[in-house]
């Protein structure tokens, strides 16, 4: 009778750590990871009954080094191998590519600075950045608001999701604030577990971001502010906390504060990302 209570209670935690499953960052020293991201915003500003449309599509490759692991930090050095960025308002348009030789102009200036730099940066356990060195910022435009929920995080972790129990069928409450010297974003929502198998979670979210921020176009400083949709899709390896793939969509509905003319603003922003752990 024993053995039958021990081979019933075996079986009911094989199958309970099979359905429950709480993340945590595993990682070693000397880990490297390649991460690609694009991201397509195109938007409609409203001004004095003229549409204006803008379009910023931005590619780039980041390596991830793990420097060193500690119980509670992990040290990272990230440098931006590749990077290719296009731009169009009002009729002007600029352009850089990393890989060619012939860039010039204002966004060359701004983005080549950026170009295989390392930056060393230190996250908590949960993956949220604790320190990092002064960066180049590298977007510009109503676009760059797209990721402004993101400034304390980097793309191989979800912070929100690190410590979690997940279980198949679960939702998770979510609400961040990132404060900068530009302003503040506010992100507020729901995270569902659509599945998880072979150690590999399915997720999806979806919430509001509501943004009060500063940004600059064609050298004019904006006030910019509003109530965005987003919805996530990606996918984590429970093992090692490591978001692997993610596509995100962002439904902009903003209000522009230029030289006190309000200018409403609509459109859309697709970000894409890919991590590729290197031998």
């Amino acid at each position: 009778m024993s053995q039958i209570k021990l081979s019933f209670l075996g079986v009911s935690l094989f199958i309970s750590a099979s359905l429950f499953s709480q993340t945590k960052i595993v990682v070693t020293k000397g880990q490297k990871f390649n991460v690609e991201v694009s991201s397509k915003s195109n938007s409609l500003a409203d001004m004095m009954g003229q549409q204006m449309e803008s379009i910023t599509n931005k590619d780039n490759t980041t390596q991830y080094l793990v420097n060193d692991v500690f119980a509670d930090s992990i040290q990272l050095q990230s440098t931006i191998t590749k990077l290719k960025s296009y731009s169009s308002f009002m009729g002007q348009e600029m352009n850089y590519d990393s890989e060619k030789n012939d860039n010039k102009g204002e966004m060359a200036d701004m983005l080549g600075a950026a170009v295989n730099k390392p930056q060393n940066l230190i996250i908590d356990a949960n993956g949220k950045i604790i320190r990092q060195a002064a960066v180049e910022d590298v977007a510009s435009g109503l676009g760059a608001l797209a990721n402004a929920g993101n400034a304390d995080a980097i793309d191989l972790f979800s912070p929100a999701l690190i410590g979690k129990q997940l279980a198949a069928g679960d939702s998770i409450s979510f609400k961040s604030e990132s404060k900068s010297a530009k302003g503040l974003t506010v992100d507020t929502g729901t995270y569902h577990i659509t599945a998880i198998e072979n150690g590999l979670a399915n997720i999806s979210y979806t919430g509001s971001r509501i943004i009060s921020n500063t940004v600059e176009m064609m050298g004019i400083e904006m006030q910019v502010s509003g109530n965005n949709t987003v919805k996530t899709e990606l996918q984590m390896d429970i093992n090692t906390g490591l978001v692997l793939v993610k596509a995100t969509v962002i439904d902009l509905n903003l209000s522009v504060d230029a030289m006190g003319n309000l200018i409403p603003v609509t459109g859309k922003v697709v970000t894409t990302v890919k991590v590729t752990p290197q031998p």
